[in-house]
């Protein structure tokens, strides 16, 4: 029904043309009798049933493809870098980082330790817990990761001032790209970040780890540990967060792109159609 309502729907469009019968001439659509208009028209009728499939899946990709807008897909990056609705670094503090990381309160808790699995579930908590040492590694001067971060005099204790190293660490990231990113980049970079994902009696764990715990300290672990002694300990540690969203977001890349292409090709196709509507009547 709904392609007998556009092909209704295009007579009025023709009779407001500019020019009258504008269309039909260039058709030349003038026949010297009934058998060949007759003709015509039941040769037309698989070339109007292709057109017709083509423009109402055109309407669906359309419909489909402008949900997925440049900005949703940013915001889906950016809540999985520093949480949910915080657009940059300089945004971090203390308190959205602890509510952006299961609420964790100490270094142990944001990050990990044998007896309990790590509530750090952004990029940036997770840059924090495998690239800061605390207070007492080194006085806070032990490097990981970067050589020229400043030093981190807060305990593991707590969580005062990982908003500062956080912001530092960030700070020596290259800076960000203005090109368009592909699912395929999207997705070699979770495949980077998972190839780096070790195991040692019974956990998992991103970063240094030597004994007991991500508290901070070379004697026991600067990393991301999680416990996996159970399936769903496992699956957790599988399904991390912000690594499950880089995933999500280079999926919808790649649907996006995947709808370009097929609109790409429905309008070749309708203009082909519409060429081979217009020399009908010379190849009859």
């Amino acid at each position: 029904m709904k392609r007998w309502a556009n092909w209704a729907d295009s007579e009025p469009e023709l009779e407001r043309e500019s020019q009258p019968k504008q269309t039909l001439k260039a058709a030349q659509l003038k026949f010297s009798t009934e058998s060949q208009r007759l003709q015509y028209l039941a040769s037309l009728q698989s070339l109007a049933e292709q057109a017709a499939a083509a423009v109402d899946e055109l309407q669906t990709v359309q419909e489909k493809s402008a949900k997925l807008t440049a900005t949703e897909l940013k915001n889906e990056l950016k809540s999985a870098a520093f949480g949910a609705g915080i657009d940059n670094e300089n945004q971090l503090t203390e308190s959205n980082i602890k509510s952006s990381d299961g609420e964790a309160t100490t270094r142990k808790n944001l990050c990990g330790d044998t007896t309990a699995s790590e509530k750090a579930q952004t990029i940036a908590a997770f840059i924090y817990c495998v690239c800061a040492g605390e207070q007492t590694d080194g006085g806070g001067n032990a490097k990981y990761c970067e050589n020229t971060k400043v030093d981190n005099n807060n305990p593991g204790t707590g969580l005062t001032g990982v908003e500062t190293a956080t912001k530092d660490l960030i700070s020596k990231c290259p800076d960000s790209s203005q090109k368009e990113i592909s699912s395929a980049e999207l997705l070699t970079l979770a495949a980077q970040f998972q190839a780096k994902i070790k195991t040692k009696n019974q956990g998992t764990y991103f970063g240094t780890f030597t004994a007991n715990d991500c508290g901070g300290v070379s004697s026991s672990g600067v990393c991301v540990y999680y416990k996996a002694t159970t399936k769903a300990e496992q699956k957790a540690a599988r399904d991390i967060p912000w690594l499950q969203s880089i995933k999500q977001v280079a999926t919808k890349v790649q649907q996006q792109q995947a709808a370009r292409h097929r609109i790409n090709g429905l309008r070749r196709l309708m203009a082909a159609i519409k060429g081979e509507a217009f020399n009908l009547k010379q190849e009859l």
